[in-house]
């Protein structure tokens, strides 16, 4: 599974929003089921999207909702109105080539991506 998360965080709460990631990311990082991740800040220090790759859709909803890290950031985030803007995608991969942060392929079960003959 891919999940993309794009967001704007308000000014009032970017020193919140930093802390939370701070554990959200290291809970991710030591997660089964993570694979890999990126981060993009388009507009620092305010605007990002995360990139993260999953095992499974079971294992990627353990590490949101189980408590921990991103759980008690998600309902920080939801009782607080942290951000401006937020967007969350859940992508099922259909082929697969490379790997992201690990060393060996993100998803080793997927037919290789068709990269227009790269």
């Amino acid at each position: 599974m891919v999940a993309i998360v794009h967001g704007i965080v308000r000014p009032r709460e970017l020193t919140n929003f930093i802390h939370n990631n701070l554990h959200a990311a290291s809970r991710a990082a030591h997660h089964p089921g993570h694979r890999g991740s990126v981060d993009v800040s388009s507009k620092l220090p305010f605007e990002h999207t995360s990139i993260s790759l999953w095992k499974t859709l079971a294992l990627a909803q353990d590490y949101a909702y189980s408590p921990g890290g991103h759980a008690k950031a998600f309902e920080h985030a939801l009782k607080t109105n942290t951000h401006k803007v937020g967007c969350f995608l859940r992508i099922r991969p259909l082929a697969s080539t490379g790997h992201l942060g690990i060393y060996a392929p993100a998803f080793p079960k997927l037919p290789a991506a068709n990269r227009g003959g790269l």
